[in-house]
């Protein structure tokens, strides 16, 4: 599972690392062609899906995003509710039928507070 990072603390993390984490989490969320057209749009070096992979395993090519790559890749994590900015998605499981929509929202950062089986 991939680690969740809130956007306050995208800067704490040395580069190589913080560039990986945000990359993989973002690709939980979008698909490598999606992300790939954003770091185009960046414009600052060639993009293609296989060199997106590879900056997202390899740690010694983690360093290839630049400093306005990773700002954009920011900006496109999703915001936390205005209403409860530290409190994450809370979840209730009614059924066994909904297992791949809890894996689904787990990924998304929810937390489980009961299950009822029936």
């Amino acid at each position: 599972m991939p680690q969740n990072l809130p956007k306050e603390n995208l800067l704490s993390l040395p580069s190589g690392e913080h560039a990986q984490a945000l990359l993989r989490q973002l690709m939980t969320i979008y698909d490598v062609k999606t992300l790939v057209a954003q770091l185009v749009a960046v414009g600052d070096q060639h993009w293609s899906p296989a060199i997106l992979k590879r900056v997202a395993t390899v740690s010694r090519a983690a360093s290839r995003l630049t400093n306005a790559e990773c700002a954009h890749l920011a900006s496109l994590l999703p915001a936390p509710p205005r209403h409860h900015p530290t409190m994450p998605f809370v979840l209730s499981i009614s059924s066994p039928a909904s297992a791949a929509f809890v894996t689904a929202l787990k990924l998304l950062g929810a937390v489980r507070i009961y299950q009822r089986v029936e």
